[in-house]
């Protein structure tokens, strides 16, 4: 995945996750964060591998689809 692209995903997935409300986003968190619970969803994101990316994008999609 090229730099820009990967740089789009997280920038939309950090939009998403603004729409999400606080339990969809814990729930973001206990998939992404590591186990850093504290950690602003933002600095989740930013600290995703590139593999991880789209799966976690087709995930805040359907959450979104589902409101």
């Amino acid at each position: 995945m090229n730099n820009k692209v990967e740089a789009y995903i997280r920038e939309s997935l950090k939009e998403g996750l603004k729409k999400c409300n606080k339990s969809q986003q814990t729930m973001f968190k206990r998939m992404y964060a590591n186990g850093v619970m504290y950690m602003d969803i933002d600095d989740v994101v930013n600290n995703m591998t590139a593999e991880k990316l789209e799966r976690a994008m087709d995930q805040v999609q359907r959450t979104l689809e589902t409101k």
